[in-house]
């Protein structure tokens, strides 16, 4: 394909996720619908630290990637581009989502994927856990640049910073990225990225929050990590369904270029569930990675793949009754 043909094809991805996400985000009334906690606690944040400063320690060497400053400073700069706070967090959700948007649509019917995007474990990331969001956006630039090395490394830092989450969604990718080579097999490389979220929660309860204990400040973050209120195992079953039926379905012609995504959202499906079995907070893990899903899906063979959107769809109507 010409430069001047992915340029055109660059420009109307992204001013159709741009169109879509302004519908997403300006013209859905959410906050009428339905009541985001988290969006409100990152209110009382922004003016708590506009008004009294950020009683953040000060972080140095390695400690630096456990202080998410980068998100404290975005916080503390929103009153003065804003008129008020929920525009400025309400403009973060809309450039978050307008990256997914743009990520997904490149790779799927963009009707298609605008409609599946509207699930209540989605729309509670870009709306009230932006913060992890905005993270894992910057992962997946960071992804699509993999040939700029330091412009990568750049992004994965800064997504560090605003979120300690990055360093296990990071470590998992590469992981992945070892076994792939090692296995030089495509099925078994799915199969592995099946189980191995067993072995990272085992490293998790054993080795993970004590570290995160030793580094200061961390136990608000260590009690909401093991907070198992909306990731129960009946509730990440669905999830642990779409991952191996993404495993072990026929795949298309196209599952070569991106069976990474493939194989990252079968882990991130997995480890819901098994974090569900362990008692963590594991929801966002499949939040984060939703398009990953709906690509990965649309990569089955095509009895499958029509099959297997329609039960997504159906699983989210039932979600919508549960979720409002």
């Amino acid at each position: 394909m010409s430069d001047n043909n992915h340029i055109k094809k660059f420009f109307f991805h992204s001013s159709l996720a741009i169109l879509l996400s302004y519908v997403f985000i300006y013209l859905i009334p959410w906050h009428d619908i339905k009541y985001f906690h988290d969006f409100e606690v990152y209110k009382s944040r922004v003016a708590q630290i506009f008004t009294f400063g950020s009683n953040q320690s000060e972080s140095f060497g390695i400690f630096l990637l456990f202080s998410e400053l980068l998100w404290t400073n975005i916080l503390r700069i929103l009153p003065l581009y804003f008129y008020d706070i929920e525009s400025g967090l309400t403009f973060i959700s809309f450039i978050c989502l307008a990256i997914y948007t743009f990520f997904t649509i490149k790779n799927v019917n963009p009707l298609l994927s605008f409609i599946l995007l509207f699930n209540p474990i989605f729309i509670d990331l870009i709306i009230s856990q932006v913060r992890i969001g905005v993270s894992f956006c910057l992962l997946l630039i960071a992804h699509l640049l993999r040939r700029k090395l330091l412009l990568q490394i750049s992004l994965i830092v800064c997504a560090t910073l605003i979120h300690t989450a990055t360093l296990l969604l990071v470590t998992i990718f590469l992981i992945l990225s070892i076994f792939k080579k090692f296995l030089n097999n495509d099925q078994k490389y799915l199969q592995f990225s099946l189980i191995l979220p067993v072995f990272i929660m085992f490293f998790l309860n054993v080795a993970f929050l004590p570290i995160l204990d030793f580094f200061g400040g961390a136990k608000d973050r260590t009690i909401y990590i093991t907070n198992p209120i909306y990731s129960s195992i009946f509730f990440s079953l669905p999830w642990l369904f779409f991952s191996t039926m993404i495993v072990i379905l026929p795949k298309n012609d196209l599952i070569k270029k991106n069976i990474d995504y493939l194989a990252y959202a079968a882990s991130m499906g997995s480890l819901f569930f098994f974090s569900s079995v362990f008692q963590f907070y594991g929801s966002r893990f499949v939040a984060v990675s939703f398009p990953l899903f709906i690509i990965s899906i649309n990569h089955l063979a095509t009895q499958f793949r029509y099959i297997m959107f329609i039960i997504l769809f159906l699983y989210q109507i039932i979600y919508f009754s549960y979720w409002l």
